[in-house]
């Protein structure tokens, strides 16, 4: 049994939650159908026999519609006693999550199947300081702040920097300590395990049950999960085929996480569980690393609370899932308004100062002088806010219920649900506005909500945001003011909508941004900030099969897992790490937490079928628009071959592609398609932030190009222009040769490698880059 308290700053209550257990019945007939393995994680060091575990289990769309069909069986067939629950259904009325609880052995092997079915401990009792046990023949007391410490419960500002930050790390005369805030609204939520039994306490009781530090839990088969879709397009933890990049992901989640934590613990009653002070970078000071105070307050870690579920739905494996059940608390007890006040409405994400060290609200004047009126802050105040930025989310209780049965999150979703259709009545531009220049954040926000149990008043409300967001071609609508210098943010709101909608306008734009991407040479913005480009570029494969985009996602993987600094790379044991560590574990900020922990997931699944080698793309690359280069193009072949580039012209506004044979005579070339844009310099704040052209100017132009059949095979000459940067996108070429006679600019990170000879002399032509493309019987130059 479980129970659960949650104290209210400004109301304290308790709520206890209990289900039955149904008894056992035989198992019918038919069950081979279904047999997803159930998981029974346990410490190896723990001697317990027998723990209640609760499984969540998601279905694919269609598949079964009623849990009375399902039942847990052990591995000889038979039915245990468990109960089993609908936590969540598809639009078309089929079942997609349910709850499986029952007594494991733990010694046994268990089935989700079809058929008929039928002492306390404070986890993380010594981190939550401080807290007490009394024990007496008769009774149990848990004191949840003890008065054995000697401390008040107190929340001015200066107490909570020196209680826990200490002033080597924030001055005692720095500004945040002058800072007012109010802890009103915030929670502290302690679980207690409770182990009822029969009759005096003895050795064979006690066998039973068992004080642990780490949660004994139970996962469904991760390939089963990543079958359903739930969590979108994912392919399970795979070290056969993907072993380099699934111990990079691993690596990531250490360093980000596991490290910080380890160099600057986050304890205590308040700070238990959230994330690691390595948001921005760290420094050194008297022989021991500090976290810098800028972000402390914002929780910006960057898809953490939706990747580290992921993770764990994908892997089954512990340490994501002890992370994100005690971090999903703590961003449910100080990150959300438990409770109603002018400042922080109930189901409202707090906001601290920026630089504050302070979670749940240090408020400029305009909300102070607000709540002096006692009239509540606007929706994207400096106290509290609906949805902001594109960071923070809802989603992280949505899988918290739906995997572990956590009830408390459930109520913090609803709780959220529940602000969200009272303040905007589901009306566009309310939403846009609560955005605060982001709308895509509300986006993000509905969509997560919407996840939990498919209420048609969200998805209604979503789809006529994105049609103010979005033209019907996939578009975005510029008209709508946005941060386009964040696109990876912008287009991460849209794909997570996607993922729990399933909005074909959102997959359009999704498709769409993955094509310009690729036409405008982006093939390297993979890993940019909190960029969704993987998951569009497969979205992108499943439309339209171009064998390109599966290319590029399987290269993407590989050097992902090639080229990646791991920490074993850099001699860095975790293990080993503590508070007065010195060498640097590589500390960062979080930002490449949805391209690592969802992105590569999504690539993976879109490739695991393929089989064979992949060339390295792109052909040939000239990163900047300095001396003429040319390209060498090898055609063995009486047949049409293309070839795609992308030509970023920097003052040759007339520039053509023109093409010419060994003899430098012209030959005819095919422009097949051109896709061209065009942007000129503007304000300088506006298209490097808010205009989707922000980070390059002047002419865009892609080319798919073609050299005819007419052709006889031969060494021709391809010029592009001359102030130009160019990139070959892909190539059916027999060889591609790219010429530099005066030396060109070679990005640090391509493979590709010039040394520009001495004094004026210049060889007849330097080679660069070769690539050989696979023989096919055809090749029109139709696209």
């Amino acid at each position: 049994m479980k129970l659960v308290h949650l104290t209210v700053f400004a109301v304290a209550f308790f709520g206890v939650c209990m289900t039955d257990l149904c008894a056992a019945e035989p198992a019918k007939s038919g069950t081979a159908d279904l047999h997803v393995p159930i998981i029974i994680n346990k410490p190896a060091a723990l001697l317990t026999r027998v723990w209640p575990v609760t499984v969540g289990v998601p279905f694919k769309k269609g598949e079964f519609r009623d849990v009375a069909d399902l039942t847990i069986m052990d591995q000889t067939g038979k039915a245990v006693p468990c109960q089993i629950v609908k936590t969540g259904d598809w639009t078309d009325g089929s079942l997609r999550w349910a709850l499986a609880d029952f007594n494991a052995e733990l010694d046994r092997q268990y089935f989700l199947a079809r058929g008929a079915r039928a002492a306390a401990q404070v986890p993380a009792f010594a981190e939550q300081f401080p807290k007490a046990f009394r024990v007496s023949p008769k009774n149990l007391t848990i004191k949840l702040w003890a008065e054995e410490s000697g401390r008040e419960l107190d929340f001015r500002t200066p107490q909570i920097i020196k209680n826990y930050f200490g002033h080597d790390w924030i001055p005692e005369n720095h500004e945040v300590a002058k800072i007012a805030n109010t802890a009103q609204g915030t929670a502290k939520t302690h679980e207690i395990w409770i182990y009822p039994h029969a009759g005096p306490l003895n050795e064979k009781v006690s066998a039973q049950f068992g004080a642990t530090r780490e949660e004994i839990y139970a996962a469904v088969e991760p390939a089963w999960l990543a079958k359903s879709d739930v969590m979108g397009r994912i392919h399970p933890r795979d070290a056969n085929r993907f072993a380099e990049a699934e111990e990079v992901i691993s690596d990531c989640f250490d360093r980000w996480v596991l490290a910080g934590d380890r160099v600057f613990p986050a304890t205590g009653y308040l700070y238990w569980g959230r994330y690691p002070y390595n948001s921005q970078p760290h420094k050194q000071k008297d022989g021991r690393w500090y976290p810098t105070i800028h972000r402390l307050s914002r929780c910006l870690e960057y898809n953490l609370k939706r990747g580290v579920w992921v993770l764990y739905g994908r892997s089954g494996e512990r340490k994501y899932h002890d992370y994100a059940r005690k971090y999903t608390r703590f961003l449910g007890d100080l990150q959300f308004s438990n409770w109603n006040s002018p400042l922080k409405p109930r189901g409202w994400i707090v906001m601290g100062d920026f630089h504050s060290p302070i979670l749940w609200g240090t408020f400029g004047e305009d909300a102070l002088r607000l709540s002096k009126k006692g009239r509540k802050s606007s929706m994207q105040s400096e106290a509290s806010f609906l949805a902001v930025a594109s960071s923070e989310d809802v989603i992280q209780f949505v899988y918290d219920y739906f995997l572990t049965g956590d009830y408390h999150s459930c109520d913090m979703a609803r709780m959220y649900i529940e602000a969200l259709v009272k303040e905007t009545d589901f009306e566009v531009d309310k939403a846009l506005a609560a955005g605060g220049g982001r709308p895509e954040a509300m986006l993000r926000m509905i969509g997560a909500a919407y996840d939990l149990d498919h209420d048609p008043r969200l998805l209604e409300f979503g789809s006529k945001l994105i049609k103010r967001m979005a033209r019907p071609d996939g578009e975005l609508n510029e008209e709508v003011p946005s941060q386009y210098g964040k696109w990876g943010e912008k287009y991460g709101a849209f794909y997570y909508y996607y993922v729990a909608t399933g909005d074909p306008l959102v997959r359009k734009t999704l498709v769409k941004l993955a094509e310009s991407k690729y036409r405008r040479g982006d093939v390297t913005d993979f890993f940019d900030r909190s960029s969704p480009l993987l998951q569009a570029v497969a979205l992108a494969y499943e439309d339209t099969g171009n064998p390109v985009y599966a290319a590029y996602l399987a290269q993407t993987i590989r050097n992902f897992g090639k080229n990646w600094p791991t920490l074993k790379k850099m001699g860095v044991d975790v293990a080993q790490l503590n508070q007065k560590t010195t060498a640097s574990w590589g500390q960062e900020t979080m930002t490449g937490e949805g391209p690592v922990n969802i992105g590569i997931p999504t690539a993976e699944a879109a490739v695991a079928s393929l089989k064979g080698s992949f060339l390295s793309l792109p052909v040939a690359v000239k990163p900047s628009p300095t001396q003429r280069t040319t390209l060498l193009l090898k055609k063995e072949k009486p047949e049409s071959a293309t070839l795609e580039v992308y030509v970023n012209n920097w003052g040759d506004f007339k520039v053509a592609p023109k093409l010419t044979d060994s003899q430098g005579k012209a030959v005819p070339i095919e422009v097949v398609e051109r896709d061209y844009h065009r942007v000129t310099p503007m304000d300088p704040f506006r298209d490097t932030t808010y205009s989707k052209w922000f980070n390059k100017y002047e002419d865009h132009i892609y080319y798919r190009l073609c050299l005819p059949q007419s052709l006889p095979p031969g060494t021709y000459q391809l010029d592009l222009g001359s102030e130009v940067a160019f990139t070959v996108l892909s190539s059916e070429m027999d060889q591609v040769v790219q010429l530099a006679p005066q030396g060109v600019v070679i990005l640090k990170t391509s493979d590709v490698i010039s040394a520009r000879p001495p004094g004026n002399a210049c060889p007849p032509q330097t080679r660069l880059a070769e690539r050989r493309r696979k023989p096919s019987s055809s090749s029109p130059c139709n696209p």
